[in-house]
């Protein structure tokens, strides 16, 4: 199961950065709740230049739930619509375009030489 340390958000924007490790085949991250917002680029560190990983990027929905006795909360919903596609990367470090906006990072598979889990560092 993937662990990390939420960022604290007196850092600068340019300063917040967080290493998430022991990600593993079918680990669901909320990057909003380690970074306190979106990232604007992921790195995946896998063991070998042969390696591959599965996933899907902002698949995570967030739901507003509007309740009249608290304060207005979210429904979290992973979803598996097809407009959420599954990208497959291969390389020992897989990096996305810099400049998006990630939400959610969801690992749907990992074919690895040595090991169960990579390493992820969102910004």
């Amino acid at each position: 199961m993937a662990t990390y340390e939420k960022v604290s958000n007196s850092l600068l924007v340019s300063q917040q950065h967080q290493l998430i490790t022991a990600v593993a085949a079918g680990d669901q991250i909320d990057v909003v709740d380690v970074l306190g917002r979106p990232a604007r680029g992921i790195q995946m560190y896998t063991s070998s230049v042969t390696d591959v990983v599965d996933y899907k990027l902002n698949n995570l929905v967030r739901i507003p739930q509007f309740n009249e006795t608290s304060a207005d909360t979210e429904v979290l919903v992973w979803s598996g619509a097809s407009h959420h596609p599954t990208y497959q990367s291969t390389g020992a470090v897989i990096s996305t375009i810099d400049g998006l906006v990630i939400s959610s990072i969801e690992i749907t598979a990992l074919a690895l030489g040595i090991g169960t889990t990579i390493e992820i560092v969102v910004w």
